[in-house]
């Protein structure tokens, strides 16, 4: 089973100056449960409190979490001027927030600027701390500070790309480059757009004068990359423009132990420009020149990794959204609330957990027809695996990894990264 492939980015840590001030408000900013503290800051907080260090400051982190990068931007930008008595190491914080807005912009010369400020920073403990995270993002980023942004050519006329799913339940599609063309996994998964040394020399992609960096992998591991650039790619009949990989080893994507490899992964930057993407069984991706279903958000953005809001007995939880993921998690943060109904429902077992760098074995329950609420439809997954203990780090922003399955009782799945929202059309009669 596989789960994120690939992670490379720089978490915003979490904001103890707003907790302090205010309990309810701080407690689900520090757990980023978004979707409550959205309708919290919204419902109850007035038009005077908006306007404060404090009101703006959660505000710049919404509307980064939900896609609004330039309001967001101005935000920060009006705290750094007119919030004087932040403490430095906020003020280090929002500059972080600054590098996360770009980073989605693909504004690679404002994101190289930023490293380099925050890893010349001598005078705050916690940023000192970072120095040799800011350095590798540094490593990443200068080979790309001359390089345009990421554009995706959509005109004014629908594109439609063939994707189906292989023997692993991973989406596949045609990535061309100067007439070659390979299948590569579209996985929302990956952070970065990806592809293996063999490939990006047999698809003469051009590998970039850098030096390596550290990736981390989804058993939080590490591996050795290199940055790659592509000055236009297509994928199907829809042209992307100015598209960055991470280069890795053969190796590190190759599945010995179930007889698989991938060679190549289109992630989420490229998905975010696409804009809404409406997902079909009958073997195709139409991309809409303008969105057609839009609705109020139930996805945002944890850095680069995208979190769904479901409900389960009519309370919110937090899924990780994989397109690369063959099936759905619960992490232990969720057996923690709701053990008594796991006991009841599932039945003890072990599984394998792994992706790039490797597979970890783990207990969990194995809970059939589980039940969720996504954008006001009533779901039913298969087989749900809820592990009781936490794999590596905590997980506090995500309850658990949902991936593509969530959708099999539908004709289409709709995404959309940039308006920042998920549904379904066209239910499949049972």
């Amino acid at each position: 089973m596989f789960r994120r492939l690939i992670c490379i980015g720089f978490l915003i840590c979490n904001f103890f100056y707003i907790a302090a001030q205010e309990s309810k408000l701080g407690q689900l900013f520090d757990y980023k449960r978004f979707f409550e503290l959205e309708e919290y800051v919204r419902d109850s907080t007035t038009a005077e409190w908006k306007n404060t260090c404090d009101g703006l400051m959660y505000r710049a982190f919404l509307d980064n979490a939900f896609g609004k990068l330039k309001q967001s931007d101005s935000l920060i930008y009006k705290i750094l001027e007119e919030c004087t008595e932040i403490p430095d190491s906020i003020r280090y914080f929002l500059h972080e927030l600054i590098i996360d807005n770009n980073t989605k912009k693909s504004d690679y010369p404002k994101v190289l600027e930023t490293y380099r400020l925050l890893e010349g920073v001598n005078s705050d403990q916690i940023t000192m701390q970072k120095k040799p995270a800011y350095r590798n993002m540094i490593t990443l980023y200068e080979p790309l500070k001359t390089k345009p942004p990421l554009e995706v050519v959509k005109g004014k006329d629908y594109h439609y790309i063939p994707l189906y799913k292989n023997g692993m339940g991973h989406y596949i599609l045609p990535v061309s480059h100067k007439n070659i063309t390979e299948n590569f996994v579209f996985d929302s998964g990956a952070n970065m757009s990806v592809i293996t040394e063999s490939m990006a020399d047999s698809m003469d992609i051009d590998i970039l004068d850098s030096g390596f960096v550290d990736v981390g992998t989804s058993i939080d591991g590490t591996v050795k990359a290199k940055v790659a650039f592509a000055d236009e790619l297509t994928l199907g009949d829809l042209k992307v423009r100015n598209c960055a990989f991470l280069v890795l080893p053969d190796s590190v994507l190759n599945f010995k132990e179930v007889g698989y490899k991938i060679t190549g992964i289109i992630g989420y930057p490229v998905m975010r420009e696409m804009g809404e993407m409406i997902i079909s069984k009958q073997g195709v991706m139409s991309v809409p020149p303008m969105p057609l279903y839009k609705r109020k958000s139930n996805l945002f953005m944890d850095g680069l990794s995208p979190i769904l809001e479901a409900k389960y007995k009519n309370e919110i939880i937090q899924l990780l959204f994989d397109t690369g993921s063959t099936g759905t998690q619960m992490y232990a943060s969720f057996y923690a609330k709701y053990d008594q109904d796991t006991k009841r429902f599932g039945d003890l077992t072990t599984i394998n957990i792994g992706g790039a760098g490797g597979s970890t074995r783990v207990t969990c329950f194995s809970w059939k027809d589980f039940p969720l609420s996504i954008a006001d439809n009533e779901i039913k997954l298969p087989i749900v695996h809820v592990l009781i203990s936490p794999l590596g780090l905590k997980r506090n922003v995500s309850d658990g990894v949902i991936g593509q399955n969530m959708a099999d009782g539908y004709e289409e799945m709709i995404i959309n990264f940039k308006d920042m929202y998920l549904t379904f059309d066209k239910k499949i009669d049972q």
